[in-house]
């Protein structure tokens, strides 16, 4: 099916935005490798993350085997890679070695947040509990099972909301386990499902805090929406975004502190809502 489609489309690049994806990255490419026919074009692969420690940590005898396979194949020979920042640049060279000979780093260019000059914070005031917001798919390199399990080590009032698609129905059900367990504390937690992308801004900007602990990101769109939305961020240390502190827009703290994201929680609840702007 795809040497038919390689040979009978007309195109000047092929552009795979994965490196694991059995379907549209690895069965095309080995098409382009074994059908003659096929007119020889360049080729980029964007792997989106797929290299940072986090992310590989997941199912990562299968990936290991598969990277090592690309490179005594060679199959992955003479492709451009692209990067979204330097740091996923180091990420791949660590994965691939000689393999990843010739990057680009291309940086990503945000959406702009609709209504960003407009106060959204009109329903954010001191009554009530700290809001938490999660906003990003429901899969093991994001990182909710951990989100949760901080949450059950705070001691203050918490509402944390949930957004995203559900992309791993299994994980989804042990952080449900998780969930009804904090239920009976202080800590309130709430799925909203999927919501529109134009509406993303004003919801971020309704909560106190982000809180995003990803195992990895090779750009980290929704840290650049909580941000331009106005809360600051909570993340983890395995994202571009590395200097939150510095810029009094957030923290980044290591996944094997998660005392201390307990701890910034907590100290975050306590301040007034002006002190929180």
């Amino acid at each position: 099916h795809f040497s038919k489609l390689l040979r009978e489309t007309s195109y000047d690049i092929i552009y795979f935005n994965s490196f694991f994806s059995a379907v549209f990255t690895l069965r095309p490419l080995l098409a382009l490798r074994v059908d003659p026919r096929i007119p020889p074009k360049p080729m980029v692969v964007a792997p989106r993350g797929e290299f940072s420690v986090g992310a590989l940590a997941l199912k990562s005898s299968k990936k290991l085997i598969y990277c090592y396979l690309a490179r005594i194949t060679r199959l992955y020979n003479g492709i451009t890679w692209q990067a979204s920042s330097k740091h996923e640049e180091a990420d791949i060279r660590r994965g691939l070695g000689k393999t990843a000979c010739n990057i680009v780093v291309a940086p990503n260019v945000p959406a702009i947040c609709k209504g960003l000059n407009e106060p959204y914070g009109g329903e954010k005031n001191d009554a009530g509990p700290l809001r938490l917001i999660f906003l990003s798919r429901i899969s093991p390199k994001k990182n909710l099972d951990f989100a949760l399990k901080v949450l059950s080590t705070v001691r203050v009032p918490i509402e944390f909301n949930i957004y995203g698609l559900v992309d791993d129905e299994k994980y989804w059900q042990s952080c449900q386990k998780i969930i009804h367990e904090l239920m009976s504390s202080s800590i309130t937690v709430h799925y909203h499902g999927v919501i529109p992308h134009d509406q993303v801004g004003q919801i971020l900007a309704r909560h106190h805090l982000f809180f995003l602990p990803t195992l990895g990101e090779n750009y980290g769109h929704v840290i650049y929406e909580a941000l331009a939305a106005g809360i600051p961020a909570l993340i983890s240390d395995t994202t571009p975004w590395q200097d939150l502190d510095t810029y009094g827009a957030g923290w980044v703290i290591p996944l094997n502190r998660p005392q201390r994201f307990a701890e910034i929680i907590e100290e975050h609840s306590l301040l007034t809502q002006t002190e929180r702007i």
